[in-house]
């Protein structure tokens, strides 16, 4: 997401012209040559099954094997869930 785009988005959430966004919502994103990888180093993204498998089958991998490599398991406080 571009820098600009980023700061429209903030911009019309915070005057009230763009609706909420929701945890159903989704979005696609794309790094900038400019980001050198500083934003996904301060989040933590969290994947769903199908997210795990779309991504180990893009990369040749298997599940487990992709969890192992670039996941960080951890367990919902309330449910006990990974």
């Amino acid at each position: 997401m571009t820098l600009k785009l980023h700061r429209d988005m903030v911009n019309n959430l915070e005057t009230g012209k763009s609706a909420e966004i929701n945890m159903e919502d989704t979005f696609n994103f794309e790094c900038d040559s400019r980001c050198m990888g500083r934003c996904c180093n301060t989040i933590k993204i969290m994947l769903d099954p199908w997210d795990v498998e779309a991504m180990a089958r893009h990369l040749g991998m298997g599940g487990k094997e992709f969890l192992g490599q670039y996941c960080e398991l951890e367990d919902d406080p309330h449910t006990g869930w990974p």
